[in-house]
């Protein structure tokens, strides 16, 4: 199990979970991971479902910071990090194994 040595309430290398979002940096395009095109992903959320969505306002994914926090719970959810192009962290809880 990935990262299972990490207990709950402490930090933990996002690498332990994910090697492929440790290492995704859309910030330049030399990463390798995506076409240059497909780097701009946007942000999860910012949709608000009463009118036309322009994505070109919203948001994109630039990198996940590098630590994630595993929750003090049952089933030890993690808190990510998203870093985004509007200079704002974006917390997200991830479940797993449900």
């Amino acid at each position: 199990q990935a990262g299972a040595q990490h207990g709950p309430g402490r930090k933990a290398p996002l690498e332990a979970f994910s090697p492929w979002l440790a290492q995704f940096d859309a910030r330049g395009s030399s990463s390798g991971l995506l076409g240059a095109t497909e780097e701009k992903l946007e942000v999860p959320g910012q949709y608000g479902g009463l009118q036309k969505p322009d994505a070109r306002s919203h948001a994109k994914i630039l990198r996940f910071q590098p630590q994630i926090l595993v929750m003090s719970s049952k089933q030890k959810p993690k808190r990510l990090v998203v870093l985004g192009s509007d200079e704002r962290e974006h917390w997200f809880l991830v479940k797993g194994g449900e």
